[in-house]
């Protein structure tokens, strides 16, 4: 019968013990090592959209050529997890059985106890920023789908990935207006960095850090390094001091029936944005934006009951205070301080609440070690509001390019 793969895999393996061939430095640039998005089920819709933000600038001449790429990507994903047909699509989708085995532990014996590959290797990875340009707008896609640092193909954390090893990774990690998945070989930057690793007299690279799980550069922030996800809590025990943290403007995330429009980068680009409209009902502020207050929530959580007040933030400051004063009140009937973390637009809310009740206010004071304390706000006023309601921030604009 015909061999299998794995019959192939082995057949390779006993050969290479035979030729026994020795690699001194291994240099993986953007490597899928862990797969890439793109190949899961994002990859039509990606391209899609990536070719007609491409093909702006020609209008209808590249109409043409715009029909042949559609075409040419309805065939690729249609046969992408088809082995046979392509297979090295098939080996960059996370999901495949090829990239499991390559997460898997390597084999163990007394001789090597760490897995069958004990070279060193070292790692160039790299993060598309932002920048207000057509290079951009591909840049802002790409965070939108990938949901992830990555250089347009490759999400960045991937490239640390594969199989295990006696030593650690070490890596370059590059990130810039300039950084796609093309330009590694013509930046200044990863050229350096790549004859830094072969040149290298000691183990340890000059320049390169060593990789540990979650420590890499990759998992600082989510996409476009901005903000996504959230958190809520108004549990208090009663047993500690109380903290209320509110945020800034655009700090809350916004639900309408239920169903979420801020921030949700997708339905953002399919114009779900329209739906906070002034005027439209409906709309609820469910909690805070995870990446921008999670960890300072977290840090406070140990010594304190940290409550956080999302709110409307279309809305004005009147209407929140509002809300804020009930929230004040019912939190004062405990024997505890009440503390007020606000930022940025979050300390004009405080302020209202203090304009509404200050008798309140005066009793929160006398509590042991009473803090308001205020983060950026803008008492004089913010001028990017303007613009970002006017539509002439840089962020909507790109928004409304794509």
């Amino acid at each position: 019968h015909a061999k299998s793969d794995a019959d192939h895999i082995r057949a390779i393996r006993q050969s290479l013990k035979k030729k026994k061939i020795h690699i001194g430095k291994f240099i993986r640039v953007a490597c899928p090592a862990g797969g890439t998005s793109l190949m899961g089920q994002r990859i039509e819709n990606y391209f899609n959209v990536l070719i007609n933000v491409l093909s702006i600038p020609f209008g209808s001449k590249a109409s043409p050529l715009v029909s042949i790429c559609k075409e040419m990507i309805a065939e690729i994903v249609n046969s992408k997890n088809e082995t046979n047909v392509l297979p090295g699509l098939e080996s960059m989708n996370p999901e495949s059985l090829f990239i499991k085995v390559l997460r898997s532990p390597g084999e163990m014996s007394s001789e090597n106890p760490y897995g069958l590959f004990q070279n060193r290797i070292a790692v160039i990875s790299g993060n598309g920023a932002l920048s207000i340009s057509l290079g951009g707008l591909s840049i802002l896609l790409s965070k939108m789908l990938f949901q992830a640092k990555n250089d347009l193909i490759v999400n960045t954390n991937s490239m640390y990935l594969g199989l295990m090893r006696q030593n650690p990774v070490q890596y370059f990690f590059d990130e810039g207006t300039e950084v796609n998945h093309f330009s590694y070989f013509k930046n200044k930057k990863t050229q350096d960095a790549i004859a830094a690793a072969l040149n290298a007299k000691s183990e340890l690279i000059p320049s390169f850090a060593e990789y540990r799980r979650g420590s890499a550069d990759e998992t600082v922030r989510g996409i476009l390094g901005i903000e996504y996800g959230r958190i809520f809590n108004d549990q208090v025990s009663g047993k500690k001091p109380i903290i209320v943290l509110i945020p800034g403007i655009m700090g809350s995330v916004l639900e309408k029936n239920k169903s979420l429009i801020w921030l949700h980068y997708l339905r953002m680009m399919m114009g779900d944005l329209s739906q906070l409209d002034i005027n439209e009902e409906n709309i609820e502020a469910t909690g805070l934006i995870k990446t921008s207050y999670k960890k300072l929530t977290d840090y406070l959580s140990d010594s304190f009951d940290v409550v956080t007040f999302p709110y409307d933030w279309r809305k004005s400051v009147a209407q929140a205070g509002v809300r804020l004063d009930e929230v004040m009140q019912r939190l004062s009937k405990y024997k505890q301080t009440v503390h007020i973390i606000a930022h940025s637009m979050g300390g004009l809310v405080a302020r209202d609440f203090i304009f509404r009740n200050p008798q309140l206010w005066k009793e929160l004071n006398k509590r042991p070690q009473f803090r308001f304390i205020m983060l950026g706000t803008p008492w004089m006023g913010a001028y990017r509001i303007p613009y970002v309601l006017s539509g002439k921030d840089c962020m909507v604009k790109l928004l409304v390019k794509i």
